[in-house]
């Protein structure tokens, strides 16, 4: 989703786009699609998954031949359309041999968080608050350039849209509270049937709203709707919504995965209660929670209904520590990671 960001604002600048990936599933490229992006799917399959970094084995290749097809489609589209200005790569078991091969095509852009392998790209994007240059002290090349923190956080322009029009300013908690969860697209081990029970609990104790955003790819969609239906408060459930920034705009809390959305409630200054889905969203939860903007519950798998619903409590009775989480939150970013990472990457393939 924040390469699909990238690739809006690229068109924005009249830049063509190519998205490359492996194994989308159909929401995905739907999304693709709908964005007026091409997609090339590589199905290279004469290797296997290399076991050289923590996260090889999401590559369904080995690092080099990933490199190679990635290189014979770049070079085949450079025939007619001419080299490309940037290569952006977002994905964990991709790093320095990689980095280096596509280089000799045109300046690459690594997105990471996890500073857990050798990298080589001419830009590395870090969008975690918080970061300096000694977390990737002797893992990235000497040519590498560090776009660190939650001002290159990569987000839909829709999200600096809303804000122009808001203003870095949130009303005051609501009554009843508006809380709005969001676990991800497909959410797999259905941690948001576990946040209903904890917003069944917490509205026993203070009048609240719910509204649960899902994506057309969850599993659980008519359980988790029979859920709501059955609940003791207002809960709606939308499905793969194109709104988030105006949810956000009219909800208070925030409760969601440790991932894209949770920069999205910071560019929001919306407050966010955080759950960890994957290993990877492990750092950014610290680190966010770290700046103040959002509570980290921990991993969802372990999440206890009753301190999800305590913390909800706890910040809606407490209006000075909301304001205070609703100003750290602005503080992480604002919207136009994006518009910078496209800024710094053409300047220099335009010195080049």
């Amino acid at each position: 989703m924040r390469c699909l960001a990238l690739a809006t604002e690229a068109k924005k600048r009249k830049l063509g786009v190519l998205f490359f990936a492996r194994s989308l599933d159909e929401t995905l490229k739907e999304k693709i699609e709908v964005a007026g992006v091409q997609l090339i799917e590589l199905i290279g399959s004469q290797s296997s998954s290399d076991q050289v970094y923590k996260h090889s084995a999401w590559l369904s290749v080995s690092e080099l031949e990933d490199a190679a097809e990635s290189l014979a489609c770049i070079k085949s589209f450079s025939e007619a359309e001419g080299a490309p200005v940037a290569i952006v790569v977002d994905h964990y078991a991709l790093g320095q041999p990689w980095h280096e091969r596509l280089r000799s095509v045109a300046p690459v852009v690594a997105i990471d968080e996890l500073g857990d392998r050798p990298l080589a790209p001419d830009w590395l994007v870090d969008q975690t608050e918080g970061k300096t240059s000694n977390d990737y002290a002797g893992l990235v090349a000497d040519h590498t350039h560090l776009l660190l923190g939650g001002k290159f956080a990569l987000l839909r322009p829709e999200f600096a849209e809303q804000v122009k029009f808001t203003g870095s300013t949130r009303l005051p908690i609501s009554t009843p509270l508006q809380v709005l969860v969001t676990m991800g697209g497909v959410d797999a081990d259905n941690a948001s049937s576990a946040v209903i029970s904890a917003l069944q609990i917490a509205s026993s104790r203070i009048p609240l709203e719910a509204t649960l955003v899902i994506g057309g790819a969850n599993p659980n969609r008519d359980e988790l709707a029979a859920r709501a239906a059955a609940c003791d408060f207002s809960l709606a459930v939308k499905v793969d919504v194109e709104n988030m920034a105006e949810l956000m705009a009219t909800h208070d809390l925030a409760i969601g995965a440790a991932g894209t959305t949770t920069w999205e409630c910071c560019a929001m200054g919306m407050p966010s209660l955080n759950l960890i889905l994957a290993e990877n969203q492990q750092p950014v939860c610290k680190w966010l929670a770290a700046t103040g903007a959002s509570i980290n519950l921990g991993w969802a798998k372990d999440l206890d209904p009753q301190l999800m619903a305590d913390a909800i409590v706890s910040m809606s009775c407490d209006p000075e520590r909301y304001a205070a989480m609703v100003q750290a939150a602005f503080a992480v970013t604002d919207g136009y990671g994006c518009k910078r990472l496209l800024d710094a990457a053409l300047e220099k393939s335009a010195t080049d």
